[in-house]
């Protein structure tokens, strides 16, 4: 009877310690999946047909910058598998983010395998996330907008315009460095110019998602339109030589550090091979220059565009708050 009644008590104990484990699995599977939320298992890009309803959006930070930005529709997200999975578990990382808001919006998130995923992207660097999004546009501007309200004149916004930038490297590059400096608003021509390209929201890293870039039709009129509204319109060159200037000779050339912002500027940049055209130089008031800093060989006398605009924006915007 007693050997009887210890073989009993001897089970009862191993259903009782089966039991524990039960619930402490079942209990860290319930706080796991309230803080997370569950990502579908590894699909096959074999059985999985992906149609594309407007553009492949890649890489973590483009992706995370379109949802904060909320100015795209997510249809889709793709990622690749074990990119945010450790062990079974999820690491916390910025991609937990995409997670949450694919969650929320109800937005499916599927994961094709590595060479699918390099399909989608065009074999750029997705960082194992690529979206499905609507395609983001240029915004209009008209002459008008030029006109601004006494309290905006008195912050003297800097705006930046593009002429006929063609590089999607050079245009990510300069929405970044617009977006880190400060930029008011970002002005391109509406023709021969790069376009809003996922290739230009990579290069921005994510830039391009937060910062609206404005497009106008008649660039004449618009900047005729700004100086009467009293805009300071200055453009950009890459030394002080004056087959530079092309018939605007007379326009002085000033090295940007030497430069202060006393009333609403537009900084012109030119085109990466033949730089500003002859019309925007005319409207300008003074051209701005990098000084190098060493003596340079013949033939090599400029910046790469997007570097020339970083340190023109920095100094810039730096001598306005000195002054």
């Amino acid at each position: 009877m007693v050997h009887g009644t210890m073989k009993s008590l001897f089970f009862q104990s191993f259903a009782d310690l089966g039991s524990l484990i039960n619930y402490a699995r079942s209990y860290i599977t319930r706080a796991s999946s309230s803080r997370l939320p569950r990502i579908p298992k590894k699909t096959s890009s074999k059985t999985v047909e992906v149609r594309c309803r407007g553009e492949f959006l890649y890489g973590v930070s483009p992706c995370l910058a379109a949802i904060q930005a909320n100015r795209r529709k997510i249809h889709k997200i793709y990622i690749k598998p074990g990119v945010s999975e450790k062990k079974g578990v999820m690491k916390r990382s910025a991609l937990d983010n995409v997670w949450k808001v694919a969650e929320k919006r109800k937005v499916d998130i599927l994961r094709l395998d590595k060479s699918a995923m390099e399909t989608l992207s065009g074999k750029k660097p997705h960082q194992g996330v690529v979206m499905d999004v609507s395609p983001l546009h240029f915004k209009k501007i008209e002459p008008s907008d030029c006109k601004l309200s006494a309290t905006k004149r008195s912050e003297n916004p800097i705006w930046l315009l593009l002429d006929e930038l063609h590089d999607p490297m050079n245009l990510g590059a300069i929405l970044r460095c617009a977006y880190f400096l400060g930029v008011d608003r970002v002005i391109t021509t509406a023709k021969k110019c790069c376009p809003l390209s996922p290739a230009v929201s990579k290069a921005s890293s994510g830039a391009m998602e937060l910062l609206p870039v404005f497009a106008v039709q008649d660039m004449g009129e618009f900047l005729s339109e700004a100086s009467h509204e009293g805009w300071k319109i200055l453009g950009t060159c890459s030394s002080i030589h004056e087959d530079e200037m092309d018939d605007n000779k007379e326009v002085p050339v000033i090295q940007c550090s030497q430069y202060m912002v006393k009333e609403p500027t537009i900084i012109a940049l030119g085109n990466e091979g033949y730089g500003l055209r002859g019309y925007i130089q005319k409207a300008c008031s003074a051209m701005l220059t990098v000084t190098p800093c060493r003596e340079l060989s013949e033939g090599f006398d400029s910046l790469n565009v997007a570097v020339a605009a970083g340190i023109l924006l920095h100094t810039l915007q730096q001598n306005k708050k000195d002054n």
